[in-house]
């Protein structure tokens, strides 16, 4: 799970993992923070943050089974948080997701457990999402609109699903999948559009459409015991 630290009272500070050291969120120096924990069974927690700025921080934190998290942000810089531990959290239905409208926006969600189900929705320009995903049978949505928008989603473990979509130029995606019968669904619209797939294991399918120009070469990659199915459609010119 990615570290985090939230004070809510005084300076809120956010901490996000990467490849390099992280680095410390101030909400005393921007826009809103809100901060919900919640531990036990068939919780809700929400948070919206749509009336415009920048700047703004979300975070949602849960532990136990059958939780429901929503999180809506609309403006410029803004940054979303969920992190979830138990089983069959986001129940498909129940409308479980973040959605960002803006530019410049983060998304991060980590979850452990089995059978969770997030969606991940992203409008505008130069915004990133990052999806992990741990246990078995979890499915994960993403659909991002816009200009030079990054999506990356790693799921380990069985029976996971990845249905995705990316509309508009520029736009890069990297999806990882280790274990068995995972799958992906993916397409992308546009131009200048870049895709990497990586799935180990066995019983592995990759669904991927490309319709656009100046299109850079797409990467599909399985490896492991065998059984794995990749099908590739690509339209436009050049």
């Amino acid at each position: 799970m990615k570290p985090w630290l939230c004070l809510l009272v005084g300076a809120c500070s956010l901490f996000w993992a990467s490849s390099s050291p992280a680095q410390p969120f101030s909400c005393a120096a921007v826009g809103h923070c809100a901060h919900i924990e919640q531990a036990g069974d068939e919780n809700h927690a929400r948070i919206d943050q749509a009336g415009g700025g920048s700047g703004h921080a979300a975070l949602i934190r849960q532990v136990g089974d059958g939780n429901v998290h929503v999180i809506g942000q609309r403006g410029a810089a803004n940054r979303a948080g969920v992190t979830v531990a138990g089983d069959r959290n986001g129940r498909q239905g129940a409308g479980s997701r973040i959605s960002q409208d803006g530019r410049g926006n983060i998304a991060d969600a980590d979850s452990i457990g089995d059978d969770g189900w997030f969606r991940l929705v992203q409008h505008g320009t130069d915004n990133r999402v990052t999806l992990g995903r741990r246990g078995d049978g979890h499915v994960a949505e993403a659909g991002q609109l816009g200009t030079r928008n990054h999506l990356a989603i790693d799921q380990s473990g069985r029976d996971h699903g990845i249905d995705g979509t990316q509309n508009g130029i520029g736009n890069r995606a990297r999806l990882d999948q280790s274990g068995a019968r995972n799958d992906v669904a993916f397409s992308q619209t546009g131009n200048h559009s870049a895709i990497d797939i990586g799935q180990d294991g066995i019983n592995l399918r990759v669904d991927y459409r490309q319709h656009g120009s100046h299109l850079p070469a797409i990467r599909v990659r399985q490896t492991g015991v065998g059984q794995g199915v990749v099908t590739v459609r690509q339209s436009g010119a050049r």
